[in-house]
This record gives structure tokens, C-alpha cells and sequence, in this order.
């Protein structure tokens, strides 16, 4: 089960760095031009044997000059909304060279953010829980070295050489159909009537999810800033003990457990035992009965105590601001994207 927390975490760490890299090489690199939004290219997925019919994708569509060349390409990132008016005008990068272009946005960086931070932290975690040995060392290389070795195969396989390349082949036609599924079908919006008629009018559930996700994610960040408060507060005159794992309490959630630690530790200079359940849990266990802990107390109140996780110690507060960045970002955007249809349809 190791291994899988650190493998996720290797994954969603090694795809928010690529998604970093690649905005950040071309911000860095690449020629800037003013482009138009020409049209929307709409992507469904049709219904198979196998699954659903999946929700339409809109890509825009943009034409700009590079070079003294006019010229035209359809954005890697998609939306179920359009996140564009046909018509309005874009700053692009490009590189006239290799002939590749993409949208200047800062929405790449934000969830190349996030996923690199949510691997990084599954790797921090796996590796303060982990019991290093090495023969288990020697597994884990050996089964991380024939991952790498697979991946690059099927990467050189495929011709797959850039971030770019590897998103379109998880779009192309042809690997679809070997999976058994119907080809992705694509038609192209050219007009803002055409638009308006197919999505504008069918949006008005969108003016309330931006405000609710809004509140929610501000609502986060302010429990997220309380919690940080409060255990700054702790920390700053909590006293250090050691500590022992006297079992483990299993807790149900969903559909599976959580096992939280139950702690005894003897204050320096008493002889009363104190026991205390670990204020978070996991499943699998993080700590094992008759596992020696480091126990961080309130002098005043040494009932309220915790395993000292280091960096562990701020995670319900990172894992809470996280979540509200995400909701406030979603709903802000939604709210921007609302305002845009209204004022698009309350022209027709």
C-alpha cells in the first residue's frame, strides 16, 4: 500500500511540474502576438457499449499573425463551458519555428500548482511513515526503474516527444477505437448566434454555482486561517514528550476505515500517565502499537496533546486552504464566465 501512496504521488507531482514547465518555458521562450477567437471547436465523446456519452469540451479556436504569417490553432485546453466569445481577442505564444502555440493564461500554472503540491505532499508523507530497510529500498528502485523504462516505451512507441504530443494522443481517434470505444466527434462553432443558441440559453444553472462554490471556498480559507491560527497558538507553547502507541481505533468512513492512534506519555515530573487519540487518522495505519512517538502537550492542559508530525502538524490547515483556493477559483471563474453569457445573450 506504500508504494502506491508514494507512485500517486510521484504521478500528480510529476504532471503539475510538467504542466509548470511547459507554460513557463513558453512565457519564457516563446513570441508573443495578439490573436482572434475565430470559433469553437466542440468535442463530444459519443455513447458506446462501454460507457456513457460523455458532456461536450469546447476548445477555442484562434487565428493571429506570427511572423507576418496569418495563422491558426486550436487550444490544448478545453471546458464544458465556453470559456470564450468568438470574437475576442487573446495573447498568444508561439514558436515559429517548431510551428507550436498555445493560449497565454494563467490557469495552467494554477492547477500545475496544485497538483505538483498535492504530490509533493504524498511523497512527504510516504517517506516520514516509511520504515526505510534495504531490501525494501531495493524493491521500490527496482519496481520504480521498470515503471520509468515502460513509460519511456510507450512514450517512444507512440512518437510521443512534448507535454503537447502526450495530451493529444489521450484525444486521438485512432487509440480510441482500439480501446473499443466510438471516435471523438468534433464540430466547429463559427458564429455567436450558432452559440448562443446551443449553450448560452442552456447555462442559467451557472449563475449560481460561481456565487455558492465563491462563498464555499472563502468559507475554507477562513476556517483554513482560524486553524492555522490556532495551531500556531499550540505550537508556539506546546512542551515536547515522549510517547508510546498503545493501540489503534478503528473508525468508519464510507466505505472504508480510519485507524487513529491512541497515545500514553507521562509528564516530565509526574508520575500520572496521560492518554490522548491522535487528532488524524489513516488507512493504512501510520503508526503501529508500541511505536515510541514524540508527543507535543499543552502545559496547561496536557490532555491536549498531539504526535509531533512535523510539517504533518499544519496538514488539516493546508489540506483545508487548498481546498478553498480550488472552490474560490472554480467559482470566481464561474462568475466571470456568467457574466460573459449575459452579456452575450442579452443581445439576441
Amino acid at each position: 500500500m506504500d508504494i502506491i501512496l508514494l507512485l500517486v504521488g510521484a504521478i500528480f507531482a510529476f504532471a503539475g511540474f510538467a504542466i509548470l514547465w511547459n507554460q513557463l518555458y513558453a512565457l519564457l521562450y516563446f513570441d508573443r502576438a495578439v490573436g482572434k477567437v475565430i470559433a469553437l471547436e466542440r468535442r463530444t465523446t459519443p455513447e458506446s457499449n462501454s460507457r456513457k456519452k460523455g458532456g461536450p469540451m469546447y476548445y477555442p479556436v484562434v487565428e493571429y499573425i506570427g511572423k507576418g504569417n496569418m495563422l491558426t490553432f486550436t487550444g490544448n485546453t478545453g471546458s464544458n463551458w465556453p470559456a470564450y466569445e468568438i470574437g475576442e481577442e487573446v495573447n498568444v505564444l508561439y514558436s515559429y519555428d517548431t510551428k507550436d502555440a498555445q493560449l497565454k493564461s494563467a490557469v495552467p500554472l494554477f492547477i500545475g500548482l496544485i497538483f505538483g503540491l498535492i504530490g509533493l505532499g504524498l511523497c512527504y508523507y510516504f517517506f516520514i511513515t516509511f520504515t526505510f530497510s534495504l531490501f525494501s529500498m531495493a524493491i521500490y528502485a527496482f519496481g520504480g526503474i521498470l515503471i520509468v523504462r515502460q513509460v519511456k516505451k510507450g512514450l517512444k512507441k507512440r512518437d510521443i516527444n512534448s507535454l503537447d504530443e502526450l495530451k493529444e494522443s489521450f484525444r486521438n481517434t485512432e487509440m480510441k477505437t482500439k480501446k473499443g470505444t466510438a471516435p471523438e466527434q468534433s464540430v466547429r462553432i463559427n458564429n455567436t448566434e450558432e452559440l448562443n443558441r446551443e449553450v448560452f440559453k442552456k447555462s442559467k444553472g451557472l449563475k449560481y454555482v460561481g456565487p455558492v462554490f465563491t462563498l464555499v471556498g472563502l468559507a475554507l480559507v477562513g476556517l483554513s486561517i482560524y486553524l492555522g491560527m490556532k495551531r500556531a497558538e499550540f505550537l508556539e507553547t506546546a512542551l515536547t514528550a515522549s510517547g508510546e502507541v498503545t493501540r489503534l481505533i478503528e473508525s468508519r468512513s464510507d466505505d472504508s476505515y480510519v485507524y487513529y492512534p491512541m497515545v500514553e506519555f507521562t509528564v516530565p515530573g509526574s508520575e500520572q500517565a496521560i492518554t490522548f487519540r491522535h487528532d488524524s487518522g489513516s488507512n493504512p495505519p501510520s503508526y503501529s502499537v508500541g511505536e515510541v512517538v514524540s508527543v507535543l502537550y499543552d502545559p496547561q492542559n496536557p490532555h491536549n496533546a498531539i504526535i509531533d508530525g512535523g510539517l504533518l502538524n499544519w496538514f488539516a490547515t493546508a489540506l483545508t486552504s487548498l481546498l478553498g483556493l480550488i472552490f474560490a477559483g472554480v467559482g470566481i471563474s464561474s462568475v466571470i464566465s456568467w457574466q460573459k453569457y449575459k452579456r452575450i445573450t442579452d443581445r439576441y
